[in-house]
């Protein structure tokens, strides 16, 4: 019994108010918060992640919303856009830039024999694995922030005195010891060996950063996330009838599928 209670007062609380979870950061997301939102690390100095993936809701015209909430490509709200532009002007990415609000509750990828198909995983595709694989991607993608390689992007890291102590104090790196990358390579290269460690902790950064600035905001993403079993289809369905139904109805139904998840 106190299990079901906790669950409905954990329900009611999601309904009354947007679950923005205030923590107090970590230095390491503190790096992936400033890494998030750095423009310096695609090629033109004009692109972030939070330039596809805002972190702050953007004004809107009109109904039925005049603020659409973050995590979305502000151009695509503000210009009715269904892709986003890259780090060229000219350069547009093929699919729309899925919000990061949920990345982190996005499972790794993997077969579910209950649903017959393959879940979780990030972007639209589930072609990363997990947060750090899919913060990996995005600088060298060429529509998108269109750095050449990682070295490159590790160069932009070792020109910011910040990074240079947030990396020492964290993980015990070193940029200064990676060269810059050539302006421009007069040939094929390679990358230095200390590239790829600093790389990955880059990416990690940011995906521990990702993990704080989830929105969960809406009845059935509440339930659905509380411990317990994963939700059935039929439970799914019944959960969201629950924005018509009366406080007391809402209750019973919580209830009842909090017992399928235990």
């Amino acid at each position: 019994m106190k299990r079901l209670r906790l669950s409905f007062i954990a329900l009611s609380v999601f309904c009354c108010a947007s679950a923005w979870a205030e923590k107090k950061l970590t230095n390491e997301q503190i790096l992936g918060s400033l890494l998030f939102q750095d423009a310096n690390l695609s090629w033109n100095r004009n692109q972030s992640c939070s330039s596809c993936h805002t972190l702050t809701p953007i004004a809107k015209m009109g109904k039925p919303f005049n603020r659409v909430p973050g995590f979305v490509d502000p151009g695509n709200v503000k210009n009715g856009t269904a892709v986003s532009t890259g780090s060229f002007v000219e350069r547009h990415g093929i699919l729309n830039a899925p919000s990061a609000g949920y990345a982190a509750y996005s499972p790794l990828f993997h077969w579910d024999d209950s649903e017959g198909l393959y879940v979780g995983g990030q972007f639209w595709n589930g072609r990363a694995t997990n947060l750090t694989g899919q913060a990996k991607q995005p600088f060298l993608n060429p529509v998108e922030m269109a750095m050449p390689n990682k070295w490159s992007v590790v160069s932009r890291l070792r020109e910011n005195q910040v990074y240079r102590k947030l990396f020492r104090d964290i993980y015990a790196i070193d940029l200064t010891a990676v060269d810059f990358y050539p302006k421009p390579p007069s040939e094929p290269v390679k990358n230095p060996a200390a590239v790829e460690n600093i790389y990955h902790h880059l990416a990690k950064a940011i995906g521990e950063f990702e993990k704080t600035r989830s929105s969960i905001n809406s009845m059935l993403n509440s339930i659905a996330l509380l411990p317990g079993k994963p939700l059935s289809r039929q439970s799914r369905k019944k959960v969201s009838t629950c924005l018509t139904m009366s406080t007391k109805a809402i209750a019973l139904l919580v209830i009842s599928v909090r017992r399928e998840k235990t």
